[in-house]
């Protein structure tokens, strides 16, 4: 699936991890940074995530999307890593915002404080609305289109 922004937006994407059950994708809408995560999020993925914060503090957001696939698993050691992430954006006054949980996990977020630290979103198509505003528009359509 490809995902096509209109309004001239500036945007950069690159992958963090080697695609397959797991995937990390970067991405960069203006000055929104999107991390749609696919797969589990365990300590497996702890070392990509964390580089991957470590490398946008040199040209920081100052907004950041986590946005997962509603299959996406969290075992405790994957959710102290977006905590400590979250942590740190706040820190630095970075806006987090998260979307595409199952409701499982959005009570599981709610309930560990999360919630907290980061707007909880339904769809990755309302967090954009919301974080980028009304004037932004969306299509969705097959790779390569």
């Amino acid at each position: 699936m490809a995902f096509c922004f209109l309004k001239s937006l500036p945007w950069s994407e690159r992958c963090l991890m080697k695609p397959g059950k797991n995937e990390i994708k970067e991405e960069r809408v203006s000055d929104l940074l999107i991390w749609t995560c696919k797969g589990d999020v365990t300590y497996q993925t702890k070392p990509v995530l964390e580089e991957a914060y470590r490398r946008q503090e040199s040209h920081p957001s100052s907004k950041i999307l986590f946005n997962f696939e509603s299959e996406a698993y969290f075992n405790s050691e994957g959710l102290k890593v977006l905590i400590d992430l979250m942590l740190k954006a706040k820190a630095l006054n970075q806006h987090v915002a998260v979307s595409g949980l199952s409701d499982h996990f959005k009570k599981i977020f709610n309930m560990v404080g999360i919630t907290k630290l980061a707007k909880l979103y339904d769809s990755f198509e309302s967090a954009l609305e919301a974080i980028l505003g009304p004037d932004w528009e969306l299509t969705r359509g097959k790779d390569g289109e």
